[in-house]
Order: C-alpha cells, then sequence, then structure tokens
C-alpha cells in the first residue's frame, strides 16, 4: 500500500498481501474448472523452492457459477486455502 506521502507503508503489508493473495488468478484444477481445464497459477510458483505455497485464489473460477449454497460454501473454502498460508506464519512459534 501506499501512504498519502507517496511512499510504501509497511504498515498496510498484511492489507496488501490478502488482497494480493484473493485477488491473484490462482491455479484450478480440471475438476474445479467448470469448462473442465487445468488453468490459473502465477508463473513463479514454479520457482519456490520448496514449494510452500501457491499464490492466488481460485476465487476467479466462481465466476461462470450460479449463486447456490454450493458456490457460496466454494467461495469460503477457496478463500480459507488462499489466506492458510498467512494463518500459519500467524500461528508460528517461531514468529514470535
Amino acid at each position: 500500500m501506499v501512504s498519502t506521502a507517496g511512499s510504501l507503508d509497511r504498515s498496510e503489508w498484511l492489507k496488501g498481501w490478502i488482497i494480493s493473495q484473493l485477488t491473484t488468478r490462482g491455479e484450478v484444477s480440471c475438476d474445479e474448472h467448470p469448462l473442465k481445464i487445468r488453468v490459473g497459477g502465477w508463473w513463479a510458483d514454479s520457482f519456490r523452492s520448496p514449494a510452500t505455497f501457491k499464490s492466488g485464489s481460485k476465487l476467479w473460477a466462481l465466476q461462470w457459477s450460479y449463486v447456490t449454497n454450493e458456490a457460496l460454501i466454494a467461495a469460503r473454502q477457496y478463500a480459507a486455502q488462499a489466506l492458510a498460508p498467512l494463518m500459519q506464519w500467524h500461528c508460528s512459534p517461531h514468529r514470535h
């Protein structure tokens, strides 16, 4: 995030990470995509060693879905999956 002075506001990094993670187009499998194709994903994920997490969320894949209970449950699950690395980091004993 950028401060009113035009510089990076490090106190807002968490909000920026959450927004980035939820709005980046995460990889979906054939089973998760309504057109049954594997797409999405961030190009740099393949360079992570070890592959600690994948960037982005699968929320974008719901754009073809009708608003149903199943779609809402999937949206909640996809958001939780995208934010899981943050929760693991936050709860880590090595963080403190």
